[in-house]
């Protein structure tokens, strides 16, 4: 009982502290302004003006101002916000490494176009 329990505690706490509460306020302030919208015209143009930024809700205008809030007070305290990037910074990776030597004596035996042709007719199998 205790493992779940301290596994959605680490989950809430890393999301918090990347600030994820900002995007669960934001997508229901995008479903309330899509139902909204709706109402008064078709989906399509109610899903437009609701991710075009030009007709903002107030909820939204509150996560924006409460985010730039949040950054302003991490840069005056001299923490920047903590950048994490999944991009590789390889120029070429490498999955595995070349071999330096191809066993390709056995090869040459099987795959040869140097030999004796095929029997013809070709064998036939016994049962």
């Amino acid at each position: 009982m205790l493992k779940p329990a301290a596994k959605f505690c680490t989950v809430a706490v890393l999301i918090l502290w990347i600030g994820g509460h900002w995007a669960f306020v934001q997508a229901f302030a995008w479903a309330s302004m899509a139902v909204s919208f709706s109402q008064e015209t078709s989906i399509t143009q109610a899903l437009e003006w609701t991710f075009d930024g030009a007709h903002p809700c107030r909820l939204c205008k509150f996560v924006n101002e409460s985010r730039q809030s949040e950054s302003n007070k991490q840069q005056e305290n001299g923490h920047l916000p903590l950048k994490i990037e999944f991009v590789s910074q390889l120029t070429d990776p490498v999955l595995w490494y070349p071999i330096s030597q191809i066993p390709s004596a056995p090869l040459r035996v099987y795959y040869s176009s140097e030999g004796s042709p095929p029997p013809v007719p070709p064998p036939l199998l016994l049962s």
